[in-house]
């Protein structure tokens, strides 16, 4: 299934340049290998040819060896995950999203919504209850998704929010969470994703800090939360308005990671942190989470 706008031709316009450099200063495929580091020029063959995305580090060598100094093969590297990590969850979606329209049925469909949001809730009660306290060591938490360990799911409205972890993109490591939303609006129902264990070190007034990704400018925005002891949903800091009103922080509006940091607001016991997403269009918006720290 092919997302209206996106393409998948970055890796063969990375590989293209790739060879087009190596050719002008007329290098074998061999010696450009060896120079890298490579075990033999076959799998160079297969990225000049867009059939696979280089690493970021055999990136960076590519580019010192071609003397390419203006960073045009990391950012076509970017471009391509981007763009892989767009068809996989297109593919995850499936019809899902094609079939995203207003129904006479929308109030039956909210009604289910606030359903699957209370039993996500109850099941995140009871994981967070009979998991082990994490005691504070002094040293920053760190929670990436390079393992099955970490598990964010959806909070509420999983009528239109869909998690996964991926290898295609990530800030550090080599796995990140990938957030596929199909239209999370006022009339449809807000949708969020957080987890609800490993989180007992996070205290009233620390601050969290997220690496937030997006393929290019979304027309969305996002909103910090916790839960307390009875699962009460309260906005970040900065997030918060007259009483306990939401607003939206809005999304980057250039493609990549961005470093976001919140306040956890004052309550008796955080027992979910998460993050809440709102859409202005219909169109799938693509979210990536990585390197939660506090």
């Amino acid at each position: 299934m092919a997302i209206p706008g996106v393409h998948s031709e970055s890796a063969q316009v990375l590989g293209a340049r790739i060879r087009e450099r190596r050719m002008a200063r007329g290098l074998s495929l061999r010696a450009v290998a060896q120079r890298v580091g490579l075990a033999g020029h076959g799998t160079l063959v297969d990225y000049e040819h867009g059939r696979r995305i280089p690493p970021d580090d055999l990136v960076a060598a590519l580019e010192k060896v071609l003397e390419i100094d203006d960073g045009s093969l990391r950012d076509l590297r970017a471009k391509a995950l981007a763009e892989r990590a767009l068809r996989e969850s297109a593919a995850l979606l499936g019809p899902r999203a094609a079939a995203e329209r207003p129904r006479p049925w929308r109030r039956r469909l909210a009604v289910t919504g606030i359903a699957v949001a209370l039993v996500a809730l109850v099941a995140g009660w009871l994981v967070w209850r009979s998991a082990p306290a994490v005691a504070p060591t002094g040293a920053p938490a760190r929670m990436g998704f390079e393992t099955d360990a970490v598990r964010w799911w959806v909070l509420y409205g999983a009528q239109v929010a869909h998690v996964e972890t991926t290898s295609s993109l990530a800030a550090e490591g080599k796995r990140s969470l990938l957030v596929t939303v199909t239209g999370a609006s006022a009339a449809k129902g807000y949708s969020a994703v957080g987890i609800s264990h490993d989180v007992g070190s996070v205290k009233p007034g620390m601050q969290v800090h997220a690496a937030i990704w997006v393929p290019g400018p979304e027309r969305g925005g996002i909103s910090f939360l916790v839960h307390d002891s009875r699962g009460k949903n309260h906005w970040s800091v900065e997030n918060r308005s007259a009483g306990d009103q939401q607003t939206e922080t809005p999304l980057p509006d250039h493609a990549g990671w961005t470093p976001f940091s919140w306040t956890v607001p004052p309550v008796d016991e955080v027992t979910t942190i998460g993050i809440q997403f709102w859409s202005e269009s219909d169109q799938p918006l693509l979210v990536g989470i990585d390197a939660v720290t506090w």
